[in-house]
């Protein structure tokens, strides 16, 4: 069985960070999104995000202890890209080109992984005696607690005594890595191995951060697209739409542009089904007023 280990889990996160700075600190890609032009997610990034999850999928694999955090963070990665893929796809308002907030939560979260592991070493305590820190506060530094959560100045006494006692530079874990790796336990214990998710989906077209696809006017048209949304996704105004239209000989209908032989016919059933509305009105009103007359006639004899 393979196993992911804890040096592959950083480069792997490193790699990722590192497309996602470039492209948080450049220019563009700019897309038509809700009337305005805003930042979107560029194919580089897309590729990264993909690959950089399905490298981190640990179905059938071994995940290295200290590699969990990082595996962690990638299954939020994976999950909110896909939901933001899918939100996309449907043009929903919570998926703006440039990513979803939960998205760029879980990909400046990894960033904040990464940096935690280059946490440094606290200063000597013979140092900090030296400059008055009080022994809570190097407690506090070195991470020392008794069982209720207070500071353990006892460990600050005997190392300060005899060096070493509790202190090993090659062993020692920084307090906030070790908070990190108690939710890190606990979240472990509730997961499932996940599998690679992006292998078998292609890269979104319409809002999706590759190409960010803008079906052309012909291709509206023949979808029999709104006028509103044609309006919106060329920058056109009204009459503009209607000057298209006419130009490839189509006709308005009920807000769309379809061909004039179509609109008769579209106004045919529309007008059919119409009649037919107002003759089953006609008829159940008949029917209440014929079974009133009846009740009546009953009545009198």
């Amino acid at each position: 069985m393979s196993k992911i280990k804890s040096l592959d889990a950083v480069n792997v996160a490193k790699r990722l960070v590192s497309a996602y700075q470039q492209w948080f600190s450049q220019d563009g890609p700019h897309v038509n999104w809700n009337n305005q032009m805003v930042k979107g997610i560029s194919e580089q990034l897309d590729i990264a995000i993909r690959g950089a999850c399905d490298d981190m999928a640990d179905a059938g694999s071994e995940v290295d202890e200290k590699a969990r955090a990082i595996v962690l963070c990638f299954d939020d990665i994976a999950d909110s890209y896909l939901q933001w893929i899918q939100d996309a796809s449907m043009q929903l308002p919570s998926a703006p080109p440039g990513g979803s907030t939960d998205l760029r939560n879980n990909l400046e979260r990894l960033q904040k992984l990464l940096e935690a592991e280059r946490l440094p070493k606290p200063e000597p305590i013979a140092q900090l005696i030296a400059r008055r820190v009080s022994p809570n506060q190097i407690a506090i530094i070195y991470g020392w607690k008794l069982e209720d959560g207070s500071p353990d100045c006892q460990k600050v006494f005997e190392e300060t005594e005899s060096p070493g006692t509790h202190y090993d530079p090659e062993k020692w874990q920084h307090p906030a890595l070790r908070a990190m790796q108690r939710e890190t336990d606990e979240a472990w214990k509730q997961r499932s191995p996940r599998a690679k998710m992006f292998a078998h989906l292609d890269q979104p077209e319409q809002t999706g951060p590759a190409e960010n696809h803008v079906p052309s006017l012909d291709e509206l048209f023949a979808a029999r697209a709104p006028k509103a949304q044609i309006m919106r996704l060329h920058h056109l105004s009204d009459e503009e739409v209607e000057f298209h239209a006419q130009e490839r000989g189509l006709v308005e209908f009920e807000d769309r542009f379809i061909m004039p032989a179509n609109a008769t016919v579209a106004h045919q059933e529309r007008m059919a089904e119409q009649e037919q509305i107002e003759r089953d009105v006609a008829a159940v009103a008949s029917g209440s007023s014929g079974g009133g007359t009846a009740v009546a006639t009953k009545g009198k004899r």
